[in-house]
């Protein structure tokens, strides 16, 4: 090595730590999908829980849909200020699902002695 000159990393172990990290970020955050299956099957009579879990599992698939949506607004030829407008529902939306939020009813009982 030269001096003066710093020691890197070699480009495959740094994307191994990048990537290791964005799984586990994702991992970390994906818990909370789970959770609307236990909120919907908590909110029916129990004779309409897999109705319910069906209808849930549904609706994941809408997230789908909401990645094309900003690539649907973008005009022909895109400068960065189109991109900041049609990523804007992202915010939009995580924060309507926030607000959402507030209005889930708790089920739980009190535990028993």
């Amino acid at each position: 090595m030269a001096a003066g000159s710093k020691a890197t990393r070699p480009p495959l172990l740094s994307s191994i730590f990048r990537d290791l990290g964005r799984c586990f970020r994702n991992g970390l955050f994906a818990g909370a999908h789970v959770l609307g299956f236990t909120v919907a099957g908590e909110s029916v009579p129990g004779s309409l829980v897999g109705s319910s879990a069906a209808i849930v599992n549904g609706i994941c698939f809408i997230g789908g849909v909401l990645q094309a949506v900003p690539g649907l607004l973008l005009p022909d030829a895109p400068d960065l200020a189109d991109y900041g407008h049609a990523l804007l529902m992202m915010p939009i939306l995580l924060l309507l699902g926030a607000i959402a939020g507030f209005f889930i009813k708790d089920t739980a009982t009190a535990p028993h002695p």
